[in-house]
């Protein structure tokens, strides 16, 4: 079977400039209609409404809060059994139990709070409180953050933060439409903590780098499925990962702006010694870096592109045991944009062309007896045209 992949996103804004902050509000409209080989198949329509404010008081405090809501309806089709076709072979997709309704409604409250604690020092601290529902079954959960910075230097900045997260286990591939599947197994959380610094260098030039540790819990990793150790009601793990980012960017007014991003990462896994103990998950890549450029060019037009490099996921096979690393990824976008001023509005027109590379990204491996053959899906090659109104 062949694999389609349409969204479609369409937002409005509405943003009342104060003396001393702002208040605004936002309507998205999506559709998604997504087919994966003759495996399963999505049409979903989501709206989405939220509003938030934001006040600048005395002393450089600042104080934040919003509520936003989504409502996604439509259809699903799952066909346990199908698979993925390739030039290599065909993926099989197993996916567990999905959840009858095919309907979630998700919302929330949150407040923040920038406190400037002292001439160099600044806390940022706040809450946010959720909720999911699918059918009659409603999960919960509040998420506490807090973030310290502090100004070294005039052009060194240092920070530490720490917060939680929570979201409802969705379908294992982040696809449009497909990413909004219910599978009732309730919350993942994660707990994220990173340390880390910024520092101005000429030429609009900002470096940053941090390190990170996250810690997650009730885990739908599909590797425990995909190897065929469980077949219903599949357990729900936990992991770690942890790693460095650097991130160095210029100024997007300038008319050559962009950025580079490089992260070193490592992730561990636990399914528990009834299952298959620990291991390492598919998310586990090694090494992951973006470059992005933009040139501004006369009488309003613009040129960009992205290159995308990534180290390739760590297969490791649970039954039997053995494991071996996919090739890496590397793909190319481009972009060709125009701005103008209308009557009514700042203009901006773009045709983009996402994978026009088209490089084909490795996802599984065909393992027998210690020997691994790499399995590729079709190169997804993607053009966009957009258009934004700015007033």
């Amino acid at each position: 079977g062949s694999t389609k992949l349409e969204f479609h996103r369409i937002e409005t804004r509405l943003i009342q400039r104060l003396p001393r902050g702002e208040v605004g509000s936002a309507l998205r409209f999506g559709f998604d209609n997504s087919q994966l080989g003759d495996a399963v198949g999505v049409r979903s329509i989501s709206v989405g409404p939220r509003v938030w404010s934001k006040v600048r008081l005395a002393g450089g405090h600042t104080l934040r809060a919003g509520a936003d809501l989504y409502t996604f309806s439509g259809s699903v089709e799952n066909r346990p059994g199908g698979s993925l076709g390739s030039p290599e072979g065909y993926i099989e997709v197993q996916l567990p139990p999905i959840a009858e309704a095919s309907a979630r409604n998700q919302g929330g409250v949150y407040a923040e709070a920038e406190l400037q604690t002292s001439e160099t020092t600044r806390l940022e601290v706040g809450a946010r409180f959720d909720y999911w529902s699918v059918e009659s079954k409603i999960d919960v959960a509040v998420d506490p953050r807090v973030r310290f910075n502090v100004e070294a230097t005039d052009d060194l900045m240092l920070h530490a933060a720490f917060g939680t997260a929570h979201q409802p286990t969705v379908f294992l591939l982040p696809l449009p439409g497909l990413t909004e599947v219910a599978l009732s197994r309730g919350l993942t959380r994660s707990i994220q903590s990173e340390i880390g610094a910024a520092q101005e260098l000429p030429g609009s030039l900002r470096l940053e780098v941090q390190g990170f540790l996250h810690h997650y819990n009730r885990l739908l990793l599909p590797e425990l499925i995909r190897d065929g150790l469980i077949t219903e009601d599949p357990p729900l793990a936990s992991a770690i990962a942890y790693g460095t980012e650097l991130f160095l960017v210029r100024d997007p007014s300038e008319r050559i702006s962009g950025w580079v991003s490089y992260t070193l990462g490592w992730a561990e896994a636990d399914s528990g010694p009834e299952v298959i103990g620990k291991f390492r998950p598919d998310f586990d890549v090694r090494h992951v870096l973006n470059t992005v450029l933009s040139i501004a060019l006369p009488r309003g037009f613009m040129v960009g592109g992205r290159v995308q490099a990534r180290s390739g996921r760590l297969i490791e096979q649970l039954n039997p045991r053995y494991s071996q690393r996919l090739p890496w990824f590397v793909r190319a976008d481009a972009r060709v944009g125009y701005r103008w001023k209308g009557r009514w509005a700042n203009m901006l027109a773009y045709v983009e062309w996402l994978n026009i590379s088209l490089a084909r990204e490795y996802l599984d491996a065909d393992c027998f007896v210690g020997q691994c053959t790499a399995q590729s899906a079709p190169p997804l090659s993607i053009p966009n045209l957009g258009i934004r109104a700015e007033l």
